[in-house]
């Protein structure tokens, strides 16, 4: 059995640095530390123990910064937690029932041979960066809600508990994340950068949700495997694409999405709902659907899906669109497009879609077309009252 030190606060000065306040002295390599029924405790400094603990809600525990080393690790579930400056763990950390706390300066480093965890009950803190010397070691993640993440390591995401990172989630080469199984929802306000290499990311179920305020950017690199089914669901700004993305399903919500000349693949389902976004220009992207295509804008706020230059869609399921205005898609690589209510607009260059049948007019005696207005529709001599023409050719008559 671990030894066990705690601290009692002997002097009455909360000082966690005393020795003279712990029944055994202050924490060290071999002691499980624990932090009693007493008013305060703060530390100016850190220590390498087992554990450390703080085991009543009637207790205020400050951190003045400092670096601590756990084998065991870093139990927050009592009290009210203070860190007053930068704090570096190393070793796992759970946070429990702390409301009132303030722990946006503490920092988590695993760089144990060892595998280790970080249970954060959605409290901000400020990064995680997993480092581990042994490739058979892991790192299980949950509740995480952190300013920036960084791994060259196994991280799992295995529990039901959403994970935010509020800055930049950074992969580097060798990392292995698992978010496989019942994981939760990954919220990024930053970018998503993987490092030059090639790493693996097993996709869950949760989904990955972009909501930054502000432009971001998905690299994922040379990745092995799926990534996660993609939310977009920001406020403002763009999400800009810097390689290809092959993800779960795509539900795009808010916000615009611009890719750039890449290629998107979703295993499953594509959805854009009313009032989301893409680029002024589809040019060069290349888009393919396994699941139901469902892309829709809204009345007097179409869905621009514009190129000056051929852009491709393949839709293996069912394709349905509502409220667009296309131009230059492609898309006879899958199913037809089904167009055919009537709310989206021709914009010309479109291959295997289904649009309604265009409707015949009237043209009223000496219109003439206007040379060279809309390529393919034939030259329109001096008509007669009365005389039907197709509607393709109303934009190529003018009233003489």
């Amino acid at each position: 059995m671990a030894a066990k030190t705690r601290f009692v606060d002997n002097l009455g000065d909360h000082d966690g640095d005393n020795p003279a306040n712990w029944t055994a002295g202050l924490p060290r390599a071999d002691y499980d530390a624990r932090i009693a029924a007493v008013t305060a405790c703060h530390f100016s400094q850190g220590y390498t123990c087992l554990s450390l603990m703080s085991e009543s809600s009637a207790t205020t525990v400050t951190f003045n910064g400092g670096n601590w080393t756990f084998t065991d690790g870093l139990r927050l579930q009592s009290g009210t937690i203070f860190v007053t400056d930068n704090m570096v763990v190393d070793g796992s950390l759970y946070v429990g029932n702390v409301p009132g706390s303030d722990l946006s300066r503490l920092s988590v480093r695993f760089t144990q041979a060892r595998n280790m965890e970080i249970s954060g009950a959605g409290i901000p803190i400020d990064a995680v960066v997993w480092t581990s010397p042994n490739a058979a070691c892991w790192a299980q993640i949950s509740g995480l809600n952190c300013d920036l993440f960084d791994t060259d390591g196994e991280v799992r995401f295995g529990s039901g508990t959403a994970v935010t990172v509020r800055n930049c989630l950074t992969i580097r080469p060798g990392a292995i994340v698992k978010a496989a199984g019942t994981n939760p929802v990954f919220s990024i306000q930053g970018d998503i950068r993987a490092e030059p290499g090639t790493y693996t990311w097993l996709a869950g179920t949760g989904g990955c949700r972009f909501t930054g305020t502000g432009d971001q950017t998905l690299h994922l690199g040379n990745v092995e495997g799926t990534f996660d089914p993609v939310i977009i669901e920001k406020p403002a700004g763009r999400l800009f694409l810097e390689n290809d993305l092959v993800c779960q399903s795509l539900e795009h919500r808010s916000g615009i999405l611009d890719p750039g000349g890449k290629s998107i693949t979703t295993i499953g389902d594509c959805r854009i709902r009313p009032g989301a976004r893409l680029a002024d220009s589809l040019n060069g992207s290349a888009w393919s659907v396994g699941g139901s295509l469902d892309w829709q804008g809204q009345d007097g706020d179409q869905l621009v899906l514009h190129g000056d230059s051929p852009w491709t869609l393949s839709a293996m399921g069912v394709a349905t669109v509502r409220y667009t205005d296309v131009a230059f898609c492609d898309a006879r690589g899958g199913n037809v497009i089904n167009a055919l209510d009537g709310t989206s607009i021709n914009g010309g260059n479109n291959l295997n879609w289904l649009f309604p049948p265009r409707q015949p007019f009237a043209v009223a005696a000496g219109c003439v077309q206007s040379p060279g207005t809309v390529a393919g529709i034939p030259i329109v001599p001096t008509a007669v009252a009365g005389e039907m023409f197709v509607a393709a050719a109303e934009t190529g008559v003018v009233h003489a």
